[in-house]
């Protein structure tokens, strides 16, 4: 875990980050992906696969929208599918939720999952259905232990 000013956009903040997942031993490519994005069956994630473009645009403005709040923000990956790493802007929704998370106003907090969980993507919107209604109870667990500001 890393610790630095949080630059004013993602696009600034990628440099620092993409080093810090090298060191790390993740790839430098990412796959940006929403809370939503992700179900789990807990033996493995199923990444909801959206245009590239548009996750990029979400993670975006979710990190933008995190820097006008100034409770800072997170960069977390959690895991990696086909040479990419899979991460996620985290925001904190209050001041209570960042010093839990210990990210200190204005601060960008980097991060990545010690043990890395297998993934795999899901291209069909149906299937990806099925997959988020049959798994919901243990993707949730999973979206609040691994994908918020606790």
């Amino acid at each position: 875990m890393m610790d630095h000013k949080a630059p004013e956009t993602l696009p600034e903040a990628l440099d620092v980050f993409s080093m810090f997942l090298k060191n790390n031993g993740y790839p430098e490519q990412i796959l940006w992906v929403g809370k939503n994005d992700v179900a789990w069956d807990r033996r493995q994630l199923r990444i909801r696969v959206r245009p590239l473009q548009k996750a990029w645009q979400t993670a975006c403005e979710t990190y933008t929208g995190g820097i006008k709040r100034r409770l800072g923000v997170s960069l977390y990956a959690f895991s990696s599918i086909e040479g990419m790493t899979i991460a996620t802007v985290l925001v904190p929704e209050n001041e209570d939720m960042a010093q839990r998370s210990r990210i200190p106003p204005d601060e960008l907090k980097l991060s990545t999952a010690t043990n890395s969980l297998p993934a795999c993507r899901v291209t069909s919107r149906l299937v990806w259905l099925a997959l988020s209604l049959w798994h919901r109870r243990s993707s949730r667990l999973f979206r609040t232990t691994h994908l918020t500001c606790t």
